[in-house]
């Protein structure tokens, strides 16, 4: 056989491949790629005698990638992307930028930087979702997600990571709460009020509150919008973004205070994506566009009307 032929029979074991490497389970990978599993089975099975060597450890139902099964899962992965690049250069209808943030972080950051890519590059298709902490190394390398933006730090040599800007957190409570009737208002005095944290537990609490610090919590919910909605009704302190606070509307917002304890560190937002395979990388370019942004007054910054619209306890409580 020779090589082209080699390797266009490679090309299309190739999908297979990746959807049970991506799954490890042939009958969940034959479900998606809408085939039966014993054609699936055999696929791998022509895959694994062509190339000499076994992609997978069969343990029981589960299929455990080797050391060469995930060598050549992150070459098909590229190789895809890069095709699907060159293929779509200047469709811009048919990109899409998927994108993972953090409820309550959307309108401040995101948009902005999404209507300067819009302006700057074209209209991709977006697609948000929520839950940027489950998985997401696995998520973007197999290009569920183009875009993560979490504040928990993520280390991986086959990502670009960066700082996109730092989140100020301020811990509120509602402007009738028990803890400003106090005479003196301090960390001691909050330990006895319950907390609203986020999200829920196995997770940690991504509210920056200082491990050090002990406090009660009061109530675990899936993000911080609904952090914010605890809070504001009146039962619930929360340590919420300052920017999560200011896009927040009117009625809400009215009703809440910003505690003056200057004891929650702000939190780094981290732009997690794979390296850019093209010259028309929409993930590169909102990447940059949040950065712009953070200065650009017309960007995430919240209008000053806002800010001062979440009032501030005062300093003597």
């Amino acid at each position: 056989m020779d090589r082209l032929a080699r390797v266009a029979n490679l090309w299309n074991w190739l999908p297979g491949f990746r959807a049970v490497a991506e799954t490890e389970n042939l009958h969940e990978a034959a479900r998606r790629m809408f085939i039966s599993p014993s054609a699936l089975s055999r696929t791998i099975r022509l895959l694994e005698e062509e190339i000499g060597e076994q992609l997978f450890e069969r343990l029981g139902r589960q299929l455990q990638l080797t050391r060469l099964g995930s060598e050549l899962l992150v070459t098909v992965r590229t190789a895809m992307r890069t095709v699907d690049d060159v293929v779509n250069v200047g469709e811009t209808s048919s990109r899409s930028l998927r994108i993972a943030i953090r409820a309550g972080l959307t309108e401040p950051i995101l948009m902005p930087a999404l209507a300067r890519v819009q302006r700057d590059h074209g209209a991709p298709a977006v697609m948000i979702a929520g839950d940027p902490d489950r998985t997401p190394i696995a998520r973007l390398l197999c290009g569920e997600l183009d875009v993560v933006l979490t504040c928990a730090p993520i280390s991986d040599a086959r990502l670009c990571v960066s700082v996109v800007r730092e989140l100020p957190f301020s811990i509120y409570a509602h402007a009738d709460h028990p803890v400003f009737k106090l005479g003196r208002l301090g960390v001691a005095a909050l330990r006895d009020h319950p907390f609203v944290t986020y999200p829920v537990p196995p997770h940690p609490a991504a509210d920056c509150w200082p491990p050090t610090l002990p406090r009660t919590i009061g109530m675990h919910v899936h993000d911080g919008r609904l952090a914010l909605g605890a809070c504001a009704s009146g039962g619930w302190l929360a340590v919420l973004p300052d920017l999560m606070v200011s896009a927040t509307a009117e009625g809400a917002r009215s009703y809440l205070r910003r505690l003056p304890l200057d004891i929650v560190p702000p939190a780094s937002l981290w732009a997690v994506c794979r390296h850019p395979s093209s010259r028309s990388d929409h993930a590169a370019a909102l990447v940059a566009a949040m950065r712009e942004c953070e200065n650009d007054s017309a960007g995430i910054r919240a209008p000053e009307a806002c800010v001062v619209d979440v009032r501030t306890a005062d300093s003597d409580l």
